[in-house]
């Protein structure tokens, strides 16, 4: 009896299992697909997290535009600082640091924030329904799909993340 990992959890199942015995996930059968439907499926998820990654970079358009505002209101806000305090100089520039530190981490903040919030938006209104209408036309399974998907993401990818969502 050989061992199947579980994409999701790590645990290790046997093989005659459907579902991982740890967090009830799908487990792969790789013996059920050919090496034309593995890279059919490969194709298909790959175009897939394209879709996500697009809804990802429109976002970082969006945030690049913030980052200018943020940087123009530091600007503005240092410069009047500066004029205000002539005799304060020293710490007029340090107060300066100190809010560039602090718009830096907000912005930092905000880039996750408006990933996240595009790539799962892409994810809820066009990959669930474009995965379940492929699926459906091509007879793969859910499992087929899962199993492919863990072996062509890479580890950090968002669709892998987003699959336990399915």
């Amino acid at each position: 009896m050989s061992k199947v990992i579980c994409k999701f959890c790590s645990a290790e199942n046997d093989d005659e299992h459907e579902r991982c015995f740890s967090c009830n996930a799908p487990l792969p059968k790789s013996d059920k697909l050919s090496e034309t439907d593995e890279k059919s499926l490969e194709n298909f998820i790959s175009s897939t997290e394209k879709t996500i990654l697009a809804a990802k970079a429109r976002a970082d358009s969006v945030t690049f535009l913030l980052f200018l505002l943020i940087a123009a209101l530091w600007a503005v806000a240092f410069f009047a600082a500066y004029r205000s305090f002539p005799d304060e100089r020293t710490m007029t520039v340090i107060l300066g640091l100190i809010m560039g530190l602090v718009g830096f981490i907000v912005f930092g903040g905000l880039i996750g924030h408006f990933e996240r919030k595009a790539m799962h938006k892409a994810f809820n209104q066009k990959v669930v329904k474009t995965i379940a209408e492929y699926l459906k036309a091509t007879g793969y399974s859910e499992t087929d799909f899962r199993y492919i998907a863990g072996k062509t993401l890479k580890e950090k990818s968002p669709l892998l993340d987003f699959l336990t969502e399915l």
